[in-house]
């Protein structure tokens, strides 16, 4: 059976086993930040999305389904003119957000 010498024993007991409790803590935060920022950006895909889907159900509201007209009444042009400011509201707030201001 081998042996360890006790000069290489202390030498691992005090350099080489911090050292790679070191190295292994840094990986571990590079893997968690790489995974925070990957679920920012699909966060934000998504908003995006979302964005589109309320603008397209919005418009399709503007028509009457029974003939395929435009809807004339004022409360539904005050509907869809609300849900237009909501967006553009939740638009600039996602492009005035530093984060997906860097993003390319």
């Amino acid at each position: 059976m081998c042996s360890i010498s006790p000069e290489l024993a202390s030498l691992m007991k005090d350099c080489v086993i911090p050292v790679l409790g070191v190295i292994l803590s840094g990986l571990i935060a590079y893997y968690v930040a790489d995974r925070a920022v990957q679920a920012e950006i699909k966060k934000g895909r998504v908003l995006l999305q979302s964005f589109a889907q309320r603008y397209f159900i919005s418009f399709l509201n503007c028509f009457d389904l029974s003939n395929g007209n435009i809807k004339n009444d004022s409360f539904s042009k005050a509907q869809h003119m609300a849900e237009l400011r909501s967006i553009v509201e939740d638009f600039s707030q996602l492009t005035t957000n530093s984060f997906y201001q860097r993003i390319e």
